[in-house]
């Protein structure tokens, strides 16, 4: 049995909040600087809510100024997929969890080094570990390899990236073609901007 799993569907809708059920399962966004981890600075990583499984480091965690959380890579290469999306006008990149198939936000090539990478993620698809909490949840050890939704099994084992994520400034956003509701989980954020045409939006 792999370690990390998609649970059924009515265990999802259990589990998960409607707006975590809406943007994993429904491939919504939640709204920016309205979302849990966007101004999120403590150490430790940031793991799939629907599986478990670990997705990315905070130490690969920048201020892209979009008001979600964005990471120059994932903490493991196979634990994170991609696929081109359509749903606007200029093709995107959609990012999933391996693990559980779960839609996690997209991927843009405007993001500092050294990766050039921009992943702009949704809070509501991701939970964090504090660094202190790592140990009991296991997490301190390298994790057996990540296997697939479809059921195809990775071979690289989860080691913490040792450099520190880049913290650079930016103003276009980041959202999907119909914003989901959710709460304000910060009162002292930026203000919000307005994107520029054409801008791919995750």
């Amino acid at each position: 049995m792999a370690r990390y799993e998609k649970p059924d569907d009515d265990e999802l809708r259990r589990r998960l909040t409607p707006l975590q059920y809406q943007v994993t399962q429904g491939e919504g966004t939640e709204p920016a600087f309205e979302n849990e981890y966007w101004d999120e600075h403590r150490d430790g990583i940031y793991v799939d809510v629907v599986s478990g499984a670990p997705l990315f480091s905070s130490r690969d965690k920048y201020d892209s100024g979009t008001g979600w959380p964005s990471f120059t890579r994932p903490l493991q290469s196979d634990a994170v997929e991609t696929r081109r999306d359509f749903k606007l006008v200029l093709p995107r990149t959609e990012a999933r969890s391996v693990a559980s198939g779960a839609h996690l936000g997209h991927v843009f090539s405007d993001g500092p080094q050294p990766t050039g990478q921009r992943y702009c993620m949704n809070s509501a698809a991701l939970r964090f570990v504090p660094r202190e909490r790592m140990r009991r949840r296991g997490l301190r050890r390298p994790a057996e390899p990540v296997r697939r939704a479809d059921g195809r099994g990775g071979d690289r084992r989860m080691t913490l990236p040792g450099g520190g994520g880049a913290r650079r400034a930016r103003t276009t956003a980041c959202c999907e073609t119909t914003p989901v509701a959710g709460r304000a989980q910060r009162r002292d954020e930026p203000k919000k901007g307005t994107s520029p045409a054409g801008t791919g939006l995750v």
